[in-house]
């Protein structure tokens, strides 16, 4: 943990005054706009001590304050030394903005200092309008100040970067490239800045893990007609790497990471007219000297692109996922007695031994985010991640949301499920009901193609609202393949965004609601989706329609729903659900030889259900959900003839399917 002291702020201090600056702005950011920071970039952390994803330092003469927004208030007031440091709570009437007070606390004609890699040009244009009509000037400092008294500053990752194979990436670089070419000259561009790390990795084929949770490395793309520079650390690429990118794109030129500034004053300057491409999160450094009439500032061609996966994406997703969820079983069937038993398992030991059983599955390469192992009130937190200070026993008395996701080769994961050891409360259980109805009405909702998230977003929220409860995030997020859990350039939720290109076939996104409880507990409730074509009976004006296809198949926890708020429809669905979870997963699980526990965990928890509850299929009678023994299945298989192997094989597919096939004959009631 970073210990911000006395003499730290002395010695940026004092480097301030030699650079005749008012005031200091330390972001949280990198030059990449990452959302993980690798150690070597957490400048604001270093400097104040708060480790906190979202805020920023100010630090002036003679005051260092820090900003950030409600769900880090708490763990601010515990980290800043607030002899030291002054805790703006961001949201908060009666808390001025950055600029705001800047304005009012410097003298006039002040200069405000940040490195301008720091901040994207929207970032600086906006806080320096606010300035400048207070008098006042915001400046680019040479160099980073903080790291000039970081003295212990760790040295940036710089691992071998590695080649994503065709039978995963589905299409080649030099095919991409062209594909870029061709949307540069439909907008007039004559160069094209590529600054986010995932774009850059997309394009060229390759991951890294030079960023925490990550498959992306440090390094910069710029494309023009004919040329096609990288800016990368040299040492990180092997021959054989190199040899394959000549190969697919034969002008490609590689320079040293720092570079950038330098070639991009020179594709400027080639050009006298030729315009400039850049997406809005690209760093000031790199758009301050490009005549404004000459910059093109939108969404690269490549967000768009990467969003729309490709079959071979498709393909490699839903094997990824069906992967991930059986490793979740494991998970949960190992949890579930230990839990029962007495044992001590936490919040970190559990998350701990979630990666243990990831980790062993085919593809693997790291945890896609720090798990958000919530238990009790910890689950109310929307962005909770547990410390040793705040590691929670989890026991048969709280609820337990587990929000955690995996990279790997062929598809990044993101899944959320919140279970119950013990007996719930009604209350509880009629909060989780409505969030699996709105999460079931978002799966099932037909739109028109091209339809913004925003739009999207009441399918999931509609059953809250009706009693008068809500939740404070978004609905849905895009994901990367094999890269970012969070992508752009769409999302789900209640606010808009001009960026939004609309939804569109192979988008893959989040169905996520959830409700909180502050003090009591948390629920949400996470699939990953594909949109999909969908043909109806008529097409208005010829525009299209789409749907969601599930790709995510964990059993939810009977226990916690109310069944009898479930329509006809929703407990149809919610078996189909199941039974697709127990061919799709329970396959993989016997095929892979995984453990007994884990298929036993998914029958168990996958029981055909009515309005009544969960069915037990020998009798059609409700059976109690908080059982933890395996439904008995009758058969008319003789026990003299099914000691043969292949007899054994031939039952050990039929026993799954059976509560389902039995189900069938069930009229839902």
């Amino acid at each position: 943990m970073y210990i911000a002291v006395n003499e730290t702020l002395v010695g940026l201090r004092a480097l301030m005054a030699v650079a005749n600056l008012s005031a200091l702005i330390v972001p949280s950011g990198d030059a990449h706009y990452t959302e993980f920071i690798a150690a070597c970039h957490e400048r604001r952390a270093f400097i104040s001590g708060f480790t906190g994803s979202a805020g920023t330092a100010i630090v002036t003469l003679t005051e260092a304050l820090l900003w950030t927004d409600g769900r880090y208030y708490l763990q601010a007031e515990q980290q800043l030394d607030l002899e030291l440091w002054t805790l703006m709570k961001d949201g908060l009437a009666g808390t001025p903005s950055q600029s705001q007070w800047l304005k009012d606390t410097l003298p006039n004609e002040a200069l405000v200092g940040v490195d301008p890699t720091l901040y994207s040009k929207g970032q600086w244009d906006n806080m320096q309008k606010e300035l400048q009509s207070a008098g006042k000037s915001l400046v680019p400092t040479d160099n980073n100040l903080v790291d000039e008294v970081w003295l212990d500053r760790p040295p940036c990752a710089s691992d071998p970067v590695i080649e994503l194979g065709i039978e995963f990436a589905g299409k080649k670089s030099e095919e991409k490239v062209t594909d870029v070419r061709q949307e540069m000259n439909e907008n007039g561009a004559a160069a094209l800045i590529v600054a986010e790390l995932d774009e850059v990795a997309w394009l060229l084929n390759l991951r890294g893990s030079d960023i925490p949770f990550s498959a992306t490395f440090f390094a910069y793309v710029i494309v023009t007609e004919l040329e096609f520079h990288v800016f990368i650390n040299q040492d990180q690429l092997n021959p054989s790497i190199t040899n394959t990118l000549r190969e697919n794109i034969p002008e490609i030129q590689f320079h040293d990471y720092a570079e950038i500034e330098s070639q991009l004053n020179d594709t400027i300057s080639s050009s006298a007219d030729g315009k400039i491409w850049f997406n809005q999160n690209t760093n000031y450094a790199l758009i301050r000297n490009i005549p404004a009439d000459r910059q093109i500032m939108k969404l690269t061609p490549i967000s768009l692109m990467k969003a729309v996966k490709n079959p071979t994406e498709v393909d490699g997703y839903r094997k990824a996922l069906i992967r991930d969820a059986a490793a979740l079983c494991e998970f949960f069937a190992w949890l579930e007695p230990e839990i029962s038993s007495g044992a001590v398992v936490t919040e970190i030991s559990a998350a701990e031994k979630l990666v243990s059983f990831r980790s062993q599955r085919e593809n693997f390469f790291n945890e896609s985010f720090r798990a958000i192992s919530a238990a009790g009130p910890n689950g109310a937190v929307i962005h909770y991640m547990p410390t040793p200070e705040t590691d929670r026993r989890i026991n048969q008395d709280d609820m337990y949301l587990l929000d955690s996701g995996a990279l790997y080769k062929d598809g990044t994961t993101d899944i959320t499920r919140t279970l119950h050891f013990g007996v719930p409360t009604t209350h509880q259980k009629e909060s989780y009901t409505r969030v699996l109805k709105g999460q079931m009405g978002l799966a099932r909702a037909i739109f028109p193609n091209r339809i913004v998230g925003s739009r999207l977003d009441t399918f999931a929220r509609q059953f809250l609202w009706e009693v008068g409860l809500d939740y404070a995030h978004g609905t849905g997020h895009g994901i990367g393949s094999f890269l970012n859990v969070h992508e752009g350039p769409f999302s789900l939720g209640s606010g808009h965004s001009s960026q939004d290109p609309g939804f569109r076939e192979n988008f893959f996104t989040s169905n996520e609601p959830g409700y909180y409880e502050d003090g009591e507990f948390g629920i949400r409730l996470e699939n990953l989706v594909r949109v999909k074509n969908v043909s109806l009976e008529h097409n208005f004006q010829n525009r299209g329609f789409l749907g969601f296809e599930d790709l995510t198949f964990v059993p939810y926890e009977h226990k916690l729903i109310n069944f009898t708020l479930l329509t006809s429809e929703e407990l149809q669905y919610l078996n189909d659900y199941q039974e697709k979870a127990r061919s799709l997963v329970g396959g993989y699980i016997k095929a892979n030889n995984m453990s007994d526990a884990a298929y036993e965990w998914l029958l168990k928890s996958t029981v055909p259900v009515n309005q009544n509850g969960p069915i037990d299929p020998t009798t059609t009678t409700p059976i109690d959900p908080s059982s933890t023994t395996v439904p008995s299945v009758t058969t008319s298989v003789s026990t003299e003839t099914s000691t043969s192997s292949g007899n054994d094989q031939r039952l050990d597919l039929i026993l799954p399917m059976l509560p389902v096939l039995m189900y069938k004959g069930l009229k839902l009631v």
